[in-house]
């Protein structure tokens, strides 16, 4: 295991406090390197190339840092196309990079169902948090006529419906993914997704803020 190298002696010691000692942890030597040293970074302080050192020293020395999520983010209730869709994916893309929590609904994590249902609840539409029951709503689309906002169903395990991710447009999906360990966009060519597709629903349609209350109430 590489050690970062220690600082130069100094001859006198300094009139303040010694700073931390240089860290020892391989992770943390190159986050060093970069101007970043802490285990808890928040997601504003992180630039592309860091990010991109954090998964080289995460892939390569199984280092536990924590990217903590963004505050909760407002609904994208302003949409300039008009399109509500489009409004929810704006919302949906808030939550890219937050970890992946099973049964989880929050900015400090969330699983498939519980990203969609939270995505959905922004826009004031009541939504079940599992992913079987969110295929039960809605209309049934083609998946010639995908549009961003309609919701997409796998079947991951032999259990049924047991994934769910939103259409974002240009044959790309976005969910909370138990392999990647966060939100993601996916495309839909990608192999694995492709052979458990099992359906798309959307749930824009006039009056679909009653089908979600019918079922509530069952």
């Amino acid at each position: 295991m590489m050690a970062c190298i220690p600082p130069p002696a100094v001859s006198e010691p300094p009139a303040t406090p010694p700073a931390q000692a240089a860290p020892t942890d391989p992770g943390q030597c190159i986050l060093d390197s970069f101007g970043f040293f802490a285990r808890t970074l928040p997601v504003p302080q992180i630039s592309p190339a860091t990010s991109t050192v954090l998964d080289s020293a995460i892939k390569a020395f199984g280092v536990a840092i924590e990217v903590l999520p963004p505050e909760e983010p407002a609904a994208d209730t302003e949409d300039n196309s008009g399109d509500p869709g489009q409004a929810l994916v704006g919302t949906a893309r808030k939550f890219t990079g937050v970890r992946y929590r099973w049964a989880g609904m929050s900015s400090r994590g969330m699983d498939c169902s519980g990203f969609i249902a939270r995505v959905l609840r922004s826009h004031n539409i009541r939504a079940p948090h599992n992913a079987a029951q969110l295929f039960q709503l809605g209309e049934p689309v083609s998946y010639e006529e995908l549009k961003p906002g309609d919701l997409l169903f796998f079947q991951t395990s032999r259990r049924g419906i047991s994934h769910v991710g939103m259409y974002v447009g240009n044959n790309a999906f976005i969910h909370a993914s138990s392999g990647a360990g966060r939100v993601i966009t996916t495309s839909l060519r990608d192999e694995y997704y492709a052979k458990r597709l099992k359906g798309a629903r959307r749930l824009s349609s006039p009056g679909e803020q009653q089908s979600w209350d019918t079922w509530a109430s069952q």
